[in-house]
């Protein structure tokens, strides 16, 4: 099941096709009714990919301009929001890919661990009820560290598939992998962030 996020609230597709006509045909509001519609949304994805507000502000305005550039090639085939989505994305991924300063660490290292015998190496508590233990805040807050701290490309394709909602087939697109890579790519993920909230969301024992 997707992890719980802001997102958009429901768009009228008829408002979306009178943007799109709008923006295609230059008119000078459009861009601006645009930005005010879906901004805030496509920041907090930047954010989200790339962690700070500053690197997710570079990375919308860039996104913006490939927007304004490519809006003509637009085809409806999806939603604006979609398709403004995937921008967003890739050009945050381009920006990663560019920008080797985050240190590598082993997805090895953030999964459960099993001793030869095929057990649990550390016992592995149930989870009491997250809405008794925590307040909402607290819990999204715990979330979205576990989830910063887990290292890529394993946290990219958690956001892309259980925040962002993305299909499989259209995440590995935007990965260049396969969806078969892909879906092992996002177990061994869950299975982290699993391992790094058992602290958090574990009844006391």
């Amino acid at each position: 099941m997707p992890l719980s996020t802001d997102r958009d609230t429901y768009q009228d597709p008829n408002v979306d096709d009178s943007l799109v006509g709008r923006l295609q045909s230059g008119e000078e509001s459009a861009f601006a009714d645009c930005i005010a519609l879906y901004g805030a949304s496509l920041l907090a994805t930047a954010k989200r990919l790339l962690g700070n507000e500053h690197d997710a502000a570079d990375a919308l305005q860039e996104a913006l301009l490939s927007v304004f550039r490519a809006i003509q090639s637009f085809n409806g085939e999806s939603a604006l929001r979609t398709w403004l989505n995937r921008i967003t994305i890739n050009t945050c991924l381009m920006k990663k890919r560019a920008d080797s300063r985050r240190p590598y660490r082993s997805i090895e290292e953030c999964c459960p661990q099993f001793d030869e015998t095929g057990h649990h190496t550390h016992p592995v508590r149930a989870w009491d009820s997250p809405l008794e233990q925590m307040s909402r805040e607290e819990r999204r807050a715990s979330v979205r560290q576990a989830i910063d701290d887990l290292p890529e490309p394993h946290r990219t394709v958690l956001i892309l598939r259980d925040i962002e909602e993305l299909e499989t087939s259209v995440s590995a697109e935007i990965l260049g992998i396969t969806p078969g890579a892909l879906k092992v790519r996002l177990h061994r993920a869950r299975q982290a962030l699993r391992s790094a909230l058992d602290s958090v969301f574990a009844e006391e024992c």
